[in-house]
């Protein structure tokens, strides 16, 4: 049985930050250099847990990605670890790479 877009889309952000040299902090993404870039740039190579679901929901639905799917499948994942106040981007860059993984896998498991 195929799974919802919304798994596949954590499951690949999972995929994505679970490699430490793929991931970031204090923004989105960053180019080799350590420059911001949009998600969707081909020189984009190191995510932080929202941009790396905005990179695989890109990558899994092109065009039709955007700001209010990833912003839902954000809150789902943060409703399923019970932190509802919270942005995942402030559990990127205060608590790092290690809690996001457990945040993604916990909201794949539930």
């Amino acid at each position: 049985m195929a799974r919802p877009i919304q798994q596949q889309i954590v499951l690949r952000a999972l995929e994505i930050v679970s490699d430490e040299s793929r991931w970031t902090a204090a923004t989105l993404a960053r180019d080799q250099h350590g420059r911001s870039c949009p998600v969707q740039a081909p020189e984009a190579v190191r995510f932080c847990a929202v941009g790396a679901l905005a990179r695989a929901a890109f990558e899994l639905l092109g065009d039709r990605a955007n700001h209010s799917l990833v912003a839902h499948i954000e809150n789902t994942v943060l409703a399923a670890n019970d932190h509802p106040r919270l942005t995942l981007a402030h559990i990127n860059d205060r608590q790092g790479r290690q809690a996001i993984i457990e945040f993604f896998m916990k909201a794949l498991a539930a």
